[in-house]
Formats: C-alpha cells, sequence, structure tokens
C-alpha cells in the first residue's frame, strides 16, 4: 500500500526553497510527456517492489509463525501455496489501488491514512457485510480470499478466484480512472 502511494505522492511534494520550491511532476512530464506511459511505468515498478517485497516478506513470516506456533501455526500444505501465491497478488492489487487513489488526491497522506486505517484498525467493507452482503464486493473484502481462505470470517464470502477477478476488476477500473484524471489533469 505505502509503495503504491510513495510511487505517485512523492511527486507532488514540493522541494525545498533552496532548490527552486518546485515539485518533481514537473520534470517527470517534461522528461517523458505521455502521461499514460508515466502511469504505467509507475504501475510496473509497484508490481514488481510488491513482487520482490512479497517473495522475501510471506516465507520469511511463516518460517517465524511455524517456528513460534508450530504445526498448527502454518497453513496446510495443500493449501500453503495458493495462499501465498494469494497473498502476494492481493498485495500487488492493494498496492495499485493506492496508487491510483493517490492519482485522485495529488497528496500521500490522505491515501495512507484511510488504506491503513481501513486495513490495520477496522475494515469499512467488513462492517458494511453486516450491513448488505453486497460489500463482499468491495475490493478489501473479495480480495480477503484470495489468502484467507476458510479462514475469513463470512458465511457468503467470495471463492478465492472470484474474489481476486473481483478485486483485479475494482484495481483495473480504478487505474483506468486514475489514467483519465492523470491525461487530463494540469500537472
Amino acid at each position: 500500500m505505502v509503495l503504491g502511494v510513495v510511487a505517485v505522492g512523492s511527486e507532488y511534494t514540493t522541494n525545498s526553497t533552496r532548490t527552486g520550491g518546485g515539485r518533481q511532476i514537473t520534470a517527470t512530464l517534461t522528461a517523458t510527456p505521455n502521461r499514460v506511459a508515466v502511469l504505467a511505468a509507475k504501475a510496473t515498478a509497484v508490481v514488481l517492489l510488491v513482487a520482490a517485497a512479497a517473495g522475501v516478506a510471506i516465507p520469511a513470516s511463516l518460517a517465524l509463525a511455524g517456528g513460534i506456533l508450530g504445526a498448527d501455526g502454518a497453513p496446510a500444505p495443500t493449501d500453503a501455496p495458493s495462499r501465498l501465491v494469494g497473498a502476494g497478488v492481493y498485495w500487488a492489487l492493494t498496492a495499485l489501488i493506492a496508487l491510483a487513489v493517490t492519482v485522485f488526491t495529488r497528496s500521500g497522506i490522505i491515501p495512507v491514512i484511510v488504506l491503513v486505517v481501513n486495513s490495520a484498525l477496522v475494515s469499512v467493507s467488513y462492517l458494511l457485510s453486516h450491513l448488505t452482503p453486497l460489500a463482499r464486493y468491495l475490493p478489501d473484502l473479495a480480495g480477503a480470499s484470495l489468502f484467507a481462505g476458510d479462514l475469513l470470517a463470512l458465511d457468503d464470502a467470495l471463492a478465492p478466484l472470484a474474489g481476486g477477478l473481483v478485486m483485479a476488476g475494482w484495481t483495473a477500473g480504478l487505474l483506468i480512472l486514475a489514467g483519465v484524471v492523470f491525461v487530463r489533469r494540469d500537472a
């Protein structure tokens, strides 16, 4: 999430007055005027960084959990590979959603606060799931089935493949909207 926010939010941060007080976005768009290419390059870089981080962090976390909790703390061996891949996909899609939201806000502060609170403290989607079954189609709740599987505390949770496709659809839609906004907006 943070990688997606930083990839775009840092472009709009004002430099110090000693260096002219400008923003990086003007230099980026001067060097590469094709805004769609800039956004695509940022999205690609975010996905590659998340994949590298997931490739290290997820197995290390599982090894640590297995060492502390024993065999009961690790997922079943038949489930483990799909959950590992699912967690990496969830992280990548979440980072891309964060990137899109940051394009809309032109700031890294609001997306980080909202997205971290939503994922770490209380998920608005989970709260809404108690009011309507349609909440399972919101991106974070749909995507949670990618790695949580049967552990997801919802009776009518989407299957992992369906949840991943729903989250990917949200991500694609938000990235398309972010691309339209980025192309039409002044730097």
